[in-house]
């Protein structure tokens, strides 16, 4: 395999928009397509990586390039010496020619396995890049934790792998009291201390509200734990008999369910049934 060893060489392969020598590797190749200034897609049809596509827009290439992406087996030694283990979302995979620096951008979209992961969000994932001038991590772009896919935009090729991203603590992602954040379509979020219900006047709870076009609800919790519901715009209160943490694995809560009793006030105040 050769390589641009210097700044001078890489900064001509981004000028040029092609430095495309190639790996000499025999893993098994899962897609190849010579792609030319016109652009096109290079798609894997099947196999653990289906869906895997990287996308070259016309005119980012001013050569013919032959892309090849090939399959990488647990336990190999990438480039550097970095080894990779059983992978929990995603399998790694590599995109040739490795050595190819481009001077715009292609969009790579990568499969992973949602239910992989354990002990945070379904969309806590980051890309780890090897290549013969980086080993490093990316944020993706975009996320779609329920069709389980990432999209990343990249200039550098290598190998690539989707893993499970850092940790915290789940009341990390929950913005202080009082804060809204906006979405889509007209619809806030924000978190604020509990209406005076005094089904949880001895509770610490906050309410995690969402409202929107006649829409406001709120998911009412005591520190990590769901203890209610309420709905201002329908007028309905509601008081689980038991809490429910959300914060964890989805064996305890789908694998064996639960049954449990609510108190419903409708509308709030009202007798409880």
């Amino acid at each position: 395999m050769r390589v641009c060893p210097t700044k001078l060489a890489l900064l001509a392969c981004a000028l040029a928009g092609a430095c495309h020598k190639s790996s000499s590797s025999g893993a098994p190749i899962l897609a190849s397509m010579r792609i030319g200034p016109e652009g096109g897609a290079l798609v894997v049809n099947s196999g653990n990586q289906e869906g895997l596509t990287m996308t070259v827009d016309p005119g980012v290439l001013t050569a013919w390039v032959d892309f090849r992406i090939r399959d990488i087996l647990p336990g190999s030694l990438a480039p550097g010496g970095v080894s990779y283990s059983a992978p929990s979302p995603a399998l790694p995979f590599r995109i040739e020619p490795e050595d190819l620096v481009l001077s715009s951008s292609v969009r790579l979209r990568l499969p992973y396995q949602p239910t992989a992961i354990s002990g945070t969000g379904p969309g806590n994932v980051e890309i780890n890049q090897v290549s013969p001038f980086t080993v490093r991590g990316y944020d993706p772009d975009m996320v779609d934790a329920v069709e389980g896919f990432v999209e990343l935009d990249i200039k550098t090729f290598g190998q690539f792998q989707v893993v499970t991203g850092e940790r915290v603590d789940p009341l990390d992602y929950v913005p202080p009291v009082g804060v809204i954040t906006q979405l889509s379509n007209g619809f806030e979020f924000g978190v604020q201390d509990a209406a005076a219900q005094s089904e949880f006047a001895s509770l610490a709870t906050k309410e995690w509200r969402i409202t929107g076009p006649a829409f406001d609800e709120s998911v009412i919790l005591n520190i990590y734990d769901v203890v209610g519901r309420r709905s201002e715009s329908s007028d309905w209160l509601e008081v689980w008999g038991d809490a429910f943490r959300p914060f964890q694995t989805t064996g305890p809560g789908f694998v064996t369910p639960q049954t449990s009793v609510m108190q419903v006030q409708s509308p709030i105040g009202w007798p409880s049934i």
